[in-house]
């Protein structure tokens, strides 16, 4: 209180100072200040002007004489009582009467009076005088008050006018950082005010906005505008607060985010009359919100981000296929509602742990589920990751579907299961393998030897030849089969299909299998039409087929068993059906009676690698048919049938050959062979063969005999062996073709003849250099012809 009335005071001085310097520089006084102390102080005022107001009167005495003594001396009251106060009044007006009396009443130049009536007008003077002091001071006193009260309204309305200068800078600096501008309309009239701010963000100049609200619908963004003048007029009506985010246009067409917030003020009336808001630009809070949901868009997996609440704010595509919803049916639920009944109990716990702790780990250990739309469970795995934001913590899940690693883990499993059996079957068919090529080297060997060490009776020679031949025709059989196992492995099982009659192909098979089931006492009927069943394919192959599937039924039937094989046909299928009596399969084999090895596995005693009904499965497949097997069960036999597409080409009138007749020896007198081989078993076999066939025949025992050969006896045909030592028949053939393109001679026939009897080997062979491949062992008519062929060509 009483720092405030000091104020007051000097405030009051101060305009009372300020009063007086500005009268008496009219008046052309001087007045000299020094700080806040003036040289003269009221009393000195009063002389000062009760002086000058007597040297004023003095002049006029030739006008006026002693008349009107006081004519300039109220005046000088005035002044002195103004700005000096009720004392020095009094001391100019007896100053003042004093200066009358003296110069003007008489005598003159004397104080004493002689007319009473001088005296009267000196008491009336005084009189006067003190009430125009009176009334002057209380002019003066009120005058300062009323200065003081308006020099303290100025000063307080410069400080009020500072303050709001302050906070409006504070607010714009506020909302400069803040990307903030303010706007307000009046809504009856259509006006609108933007700050500059505002202005800055719409990207206009100060003061360029029109300020009218059709200029504000300019600026909105097309796709946006029926938006946000929804929102706003919703406002209006409802009195409900507006925000709403929408898109600008800009000046130079760029397009920005904003977003505007605002509220209605209403009227005496009730009726709206302002709105007022702000608006800010959200445009990188936009982006960046834009590269998020592209981030989780392109997301190999579902991506769910869950508030604090556990409701669902944000998904990608990859969320709708996985749990069968679309994206307005998943955001805004809760995401317990994805996890099956079983597991949300435990769910909403882990959840909520996982927000006291986001570093622990969630259902980790733990067969996790999702529940689809369709009720339908898919495993999956759950990755989380926490994100703080200022609305809180949300948290971002990363669910991938494990069904197919699911599925890929029980077939690695299979897998090793299988792998462990296909080893197990792998030694036993390795077992088998060297049980079944012994058997018939031991008979060859055994005959062999009995052969050599004494002398047979013609029909024990005859015999002991025919089980060397049969032994060795089925060890012959073994080494085939392996090598059509190989091309089926590898793919490259070929065929050469034509028009083939199925009645001779049957025939042909049965009549080689005749001797053997004979041999064990088993009855063997084949039931054909009469007229030709044709279909389109391998006529070898197919004999194969049957072959594979009689042989097997003849050893599994037992002594005095029966063995059927009917042909028929319809539209379009033709069917082979083999039927014994014999053994039959168990339940169990059945399924895997066509797997191979399963021969190995089934511990059956009558031997076999168990590659042939593998074999003939897909020899029936690459014929685009079927093969299948049914028993009753062990003892009750077992039936096999293979359908073939029918055929509707006619056979050509060609013969048809028979690989059971006998070959048809090609005479090759006066041929010359170079025989090339490494083995001089191998080597003296083909060269007793040629010889027999008249030919004259030459040897050698590597490669580089083979060439000094050439070039001393150029022989017609060269029979080279492949796996030599040093250079082999690759090396060989390419050595040749080079000397004969160097020395221009004619290219020599040349046949490789070598255990490497696959498709792919004979390719390799021919595209080295050689002009026909024949498999080891080589027959005297299989040789002949193939001489004979390449002499035609």
């Amino acid at each position: 209180m009483g720092h405030a009335m000091t104020d007051r005071l000097a405030v009051r001085q101060e305009v009372r100072q300020e009063r007086n310097r500005s009268l008496l520089t009219r008046y052309g006084i001087a007045v000299f200040t020094a700080g806040t102390a003036t040289l003269l102080n009221g009393y000195g005022l009063a002389v000062l002007v009760a002086g000058l107001a007597t040297l004023l009167r003095l002049p006029l005495n030739s006008v006026w004489g002693a008349r009107l003594p006081f004519l300039l001396f109220f005046p000088a009251i005035m002044v002195s009582a103004r700005f000096g106060g009720f004392g020095p009044g009094i001391l100019t007006t007896v100053l003042c009467a004093l200066a009358t009396d003296y110069f003007w009443m008489e005598p003159f130049h004397s104080l004493s009076l002689r007319d009473p009536a001088d005296l009267i007008a000196i008491f009336v003077f005084l009189i006067v005088g003190a009430f125009v002091s009176g009334l002057n001071e209380s002019w003066g006193r009120a005058t300062s008050a009323v200065a003081q009260s308006e020099q303290e309204r100025r000063k307080l309305l410069e400080n009020e006018r500072a303050q709001a200068q302050a906070a409006e800078e504070q607010l714009r600096l506020a909302l400069e950082a803040g990307g903030l501008g303010t706007w307000q309309w009046k809504i009856g009239t259509g006006e609108v005010k933007w700050s500059h701010e505002l202005e800055a963000i719409h990207g206009l100049a100060p003061g360029s906005f029109p300020a009218t609200f059709d200029a504000v619908q300019r600026e909105m963004h097309p796709d946006d505008r029926d938006r946000v003048l929804e929102a706003i007029s919703r406002a209006v009506a409802t009195g409900e607060e507006y925000r709403i985010e929408y898109r600008i246009v800009r000046p130079d067409g760029r397009v920005r985010w904003v977003e505007g917030c605002g509220k209605v003020f209403h009227g005496q009336e009730g009726r709206p009359d302002w709105m007022r808001g702000v608006c800010s630009d959200i445009t990188e809070r936009k982006q960046a919100e834009e590269r998020f949901r592209l981030a989780v868009e392109a997301a190999p997996v579902a991506m769910v981000m869950v508030n604090q609440e556990g409701r669902i704010v944000l998904v990608n595509g990859i969320s709708e296929q996985l749990f069968g919803y679309t994206h307005d049916e998943l955001v805004g639920r809760f995401v317990d509602e994805l996890v099956p009944l079983r597991f949300r109990g435990q769910h909403a716990e882990y959840r909520t742990a996982f927000l006291a702790n986001p570093s622990r780990r969630m259902g980790e250990g733990r067969e996790l589920y999702a529940l689809r739309k369709d009720e339908s469970e898919v495993p999956v795995e759950i990755g989380l990751s926490p994100i703080k934001t200022a609305e809180g913590i949300f948290i971002l899940a990363a669910v991938a579907d494990i069904t197919e690693r699911r599925k890929a883990a029980e077939a690695e499993h299979r897998a090793k299961l299988e792998a462990e059996q296909a080893n197990r079957a792998k030694d036993e068919f390795l077992a088998t393998l060297s049980h079944e090529l012994r058997t018939p080297l031991g008979s060859v060997l055994g005959w062999t030897s009995i052969l050599k060490s004494r002398s047979l009776p013609p029909e024990q020679a005859k015999h002991a030849l025919e089980v060397i031949e049969r032994n060795a025709r089925a060890e012959l059989h073994l080494v085939e089969s392996l090598l059509d196992l190989s091309r089926i492995v590898a793919g490259k099982l070929q065929l050469e299909k034509k028009p083939v009659d199925l009645s001779a192909v049957v025939h042909a098979a049965v009549d080689d299998l005749r001797p053997a089931a004979g041999s064990k006492g088993v009855a063997l009927e084949v039931t054909v039409l009469h007229e030709p069943i044709i279909t389109e394919g391998d006529s070898q192959r197919l004999q194969q087929i049957v072959w594979n599937l009689v042989s097997n039924a003849i050893k599994f039937t037992p002594r005095n068993g029966h063995v059927g094989v009917q042909l028929a046909r319809d539209q379009s299928s033709v069917q082979i059906q083999v039927a014994d009596n014999g053994e039959g399969i168990s339940p169990e084999l059945l399924p895997d009676i066509f797997n191979r090895f399963k021969q190995a596995e089934s511990a059956r005693p009558q031997g076999g690698l168990g590659l042939g009904l593998a074999i003939v499965q897909e020899i029936v497949h690459a014929h685009g048919g079927k093969v299948t097997a049914c028993s009753p069960g062990k003892g009750q036999g077992s039936t096999f049938a293979v359908t073939l597409p029918a055929g509707e080409s006619e056979i050509s009138s060609e013969k048809t050959h028979d690989p059971t007749a006998p070959p048809e020896l090609v005479k090759l007198v006066g041929l010359q062979v170079l025989v090339v081989d490494d083995d001089v078993d191998a080597r003296e076999l083909l060269i007793q063969i040629l010889e027999s066939l008249g030919a004259k025949v030459f040897a050698a025992g590597s490669a580089r005999e083979a060439l000094e050969s050439v070039v001393k006896n150029r022989p017609d045909v060269l029979l080279a062996d492949i796996a030599m030592p040093g250079e082999d028949g690759f090396t060989l053939i390419r050595k040749l073709r080079l000397a004969e393109r160097e020395s221009r001679e004619n290219q020599l026939l040349a046949i490789a003849v070598t255990g490497y009897a696959g498709s792919s080997d004979r390719e390799q062979l021919i595209a080295a250099g050689y002009d026909w491949h024949l498999a080891k062992p080589v027959e005297a008519g299989q040789l002949a012809r193939a001489v004979a062929r390449l002499q035609r060509h």
